[in-house]
């Protein structure tokens, strides 16, 4: 249990690490291709995003999850949907 915790907290380290196109590379590879929000957008929604991800909007980038595939998101309160999108 204690290397599954340890190795977790190293992906999650390395996957923080990565920087805009290396991230996307990493989601596409993995069948993962979100659409990214257009900053416009996101800052159009600042607060909302900022009460689900205590991030400012402009500090982060933010893509489009399909419902089913973000559940846990939804259940962690991670999440910001708007017209069950």
């Amino acid at each position: 249990r204690w290397f599954l915790s340890q190795e977790c907290r190293l992906f999650q380290h390395r996957l923080s690490t990565l920087q805009g196109s290396a991230f996307a590379r990493f989601l596409e590879a993995r069948g993962m291709a979100f659409e990214e929000v257009p900053a416009s957008e996101a800052d159009a929604r600042s607060a909302a995003l900022a009460r689900c991800g205590g991030i400012a909007a402009g500090a982060t980038t933010w893509y489009r999850v399909p419902f089913l595939e973000a559940i846990d998101l939804v259940g962690r309160r991670e999440a910001y949907l708007e017209k069950g999108r």
